[in-house]
């Protein structure tokens, strides 16, 4: 008998058809040996794996493997699960280490989707399937873009062409976590001056949406005038806390508001658009430096990881375009990439290309003739990320007393705005 053949059993004459349920059948792929040791793979429908099982044990030596697949809607929704930049970074560290400990891919595949969970752990999962079944490492990632990006899989492919994975594995994952970094630093930095403007936005609220409207009717009590600080301050107050004023206004904010999402995805599909957007940011006075820094520095950090994993300057250069996360860099890269199809060196083309300040471009010069291109690269990118973290802790530092006195402004019209009606009633009295 075969695999997937069924036994069809004759039921007694006249006997009644019992109502029955029908079981669905899944779909498993299957490794197994046969009975001259060659492996054999393929596919069964069976209604659970314990039948399956049965099914494959009658036709074959032995299994190696048996896993349920999954259908075309399973893959295409699993393939858009996100997975956070720390847990991707832990688990490609961790796949790293085991890869360099002799632990074969699929299974450490295996036993990071057993001690994960939600997102990580299902698409691990799925990859450890796909490993097992002969996909390769690369592949399987390519069927899952919400989670790994252009930079992961050309990194993986270089590491499974140069036969390195573990070590490429583990540059990979310097990589990752260097972008966690840097997302924790700008959350850090930024973190007290926010919670500063939150508490002062709260304490004004309170102030002037319940305190001041309370003392309201006794100045109206006593005659006096309300100074012209007090009246806007009332009116405003009373503006917000009026539903047929309030309620219209929402609905205005609410609907500019999609309506501006709206246009602002339709525009952000043009790229020139964003060429523009992101020329005036790099043009911003301090806010433009520090983003161009910090893409400077993940740019080539990324470079140095693509050539020290073996991939060429070449596609190097094409991946960092698509992930350089600002037009303006990308397109300075696609010319220095174009440059140096055309016959230019290293140093020419990004000279060329206006793609770095010109301090780096000496060092990457230095590192060319050297024939450390890739050291350098990594060196520079150190250098310039610590320029960035020093950068952020200064505009945070700079934005606290900003922020303070903002705050002290705002506080100073209001508390002027509700003591002025009693200075005016007692200098009456």
């Amino acid at each position: 008998m075969t695999a997937g053949s069924r036994v069809v059993r004759r039921k007694p004459e006249g006997a009644a058809n019992p109502p029955r349920e029908v079981t669905p059948l899944g779909t498993y792929s299957y490794r197994v040996l046969d009975k001259n040791a060659r492996i054999l793979e393929g596919t069964i429908d069976a209604p659970s794996a314990l039948m399956a099982r049965t099914r494959l044990r009658q036709d074959y030596a032995s299994i190696l493997s048996l896993e349920e697949r999954q259908t075309t809607e399973e893959l295409r929704n699993l393939g858009n699960r996100r997975v956070s930049g720390e847990d991707l970074a832990i688990a490609v560290r961790q796949i790293a280490t085991m890869m360099a400990a002799g632990i074969p891919l699929a299974r450490a595949l295996r036993l990071i989707a057993s001690g994960a969970s939600g997102a990580l752990k299902d698409v691990f999962s799925s990859m450890s399937m796909q490993v097992e079944s002969g996909v390769s490492f690369s592949h399987s990632m390519r069927r899952h873009p919400g989670a790994f990006d252009d930079v992961f899989i050309r990194i993986v492919e270089s590491g499974e062409v140069s036969g390195r994975m573990d070590s490429v594995l583990g540059k990979l994952a310097d990589l990752q976590e260097k972008s966690v970094r840097l997302r924790k630093k700008l959350i850090a930095n930024f973190a007290y001056p926010s919670v500063l403007g939150a508490t002062a936005l709260a304490t004004l609220s309170v102030f002037v949406f319940y305190v001041l409207p309370l003392m309201q009717p006794v100045f109206h009590s006593l005659g006096v005038e309300l100074p012209l600080a007090t009246r806007i301050v009332l009116v405003l107050a009373n503006s917000i806390r009026n539903p047929w004023i309030m309620g219209p206004s929402l609905l205005m904010v609410l609907a500019l508001t999609v309506a501006g999402i709206l246009v602002w995805r339709t525009l952000s599909r043009s790229q020139e658009f964003r060429y523009r957007v992101h020329s005036v940011v790099l043009a911003t006075p301090i806010v433009g430096g520090l983003i161009e820094k910090s893409t400077v520095a993940r740019v080539l950090f990324t470079l140095s990881t693509l050539l020290e994993s073996g991939v060429s300057l070449g596609p190097s250069l094409a991946v960092v375009e698509k992930v350089a996360g600002n037009e303006v860099v990308a397109w300075r890269m696609g010319q220095a990439r174009k440059a140096m199809v055309a016959g230019g060196g290293v140093y020419e083309s990004l000279q060329v290309s206006g793609a770095f300040p010109e301090m780096v471009l000496q060092m990457i010069r230095a590192g060319e003739e050297s024939g450390n291109l890739d050291t350098m690269m990594r060196r520079v990118s150190v250098m310039y990320e610590e320029e960035v973290d020093l950068a952020l802790g200064s505009l945070a530092t700079t934005l606290e007393p900003l922020i303070l006195m903002g705050m002290g402004v705002v506080v100073g019209f209001i508390t002027l705005a509700s003591f002025m009606p009693m200075v005016k009633l007692l200098s009456e009295i």
